[in-house]
């Protein structure tokens, strides 16, 4: 492709014209390409594809890490996408099916489907949808 798609201004980088007009295009791209990494993955058992998490920036310096070690481990398969915002657009997150997953610091009332579970004792809650695999596990830290 001979076309620029981004474009340096300072110290940020930004689409052009071309890459605005390309970048639905690279997201179907993408979706097809795990939607078939998950129907292979169902064959073999294996947990793979991404997890999007959401988190603010202090819990992903100061707590994740250690979390995501050991996840990486049992399930090297899986792919991260973090996602840093409040605890409340986390939350807005989890319930429109945007992220599968939301550390939190503040909680919020929230849905009857969506589930907030103490996990560190600073007051630090994990967000997940009451469907989500991950709701019926026991969480020790």
């Amino acid at each position: 492709m001979k076309t620029k798609l981004f474009e340096r201004i300072g110290h940020r980088v930004v689409l052009t014209e071309a890459g605005q007009a390309f970048l639905p295009h690279t997201r179907t791209i993408y979706t097809e390409w795990q939607n078939a990494t998950h129907k292979i993955a169902n064959f073999s058992q294996t947990v793979c594809g991404t997890l999007t998490i959401g988190c603010n920036n202090h819990i992903a310096t100061h707590r994740l890490p250690n979390l995501i070690k050991i996840y990486k481990n049992k399930f090297p398969d899986v792919d991260y996408n973090f996602i840093f915002r409040t605890s409340s657009e986390i939350i807005d997150l989890v319930i429109n099916h945007e992220i599968e997953i939301g550390f939190i610091s503040l909680p919020r009332e929230t849905p009857s489907d969506i589930i907030i579970k103490k996990i560190w004792q600073n007051d630090m809650r994990v967000v997940l949808s009451a469907t989500h695999p991950f709701f019926k596990q026991k969480v020790s830290l």
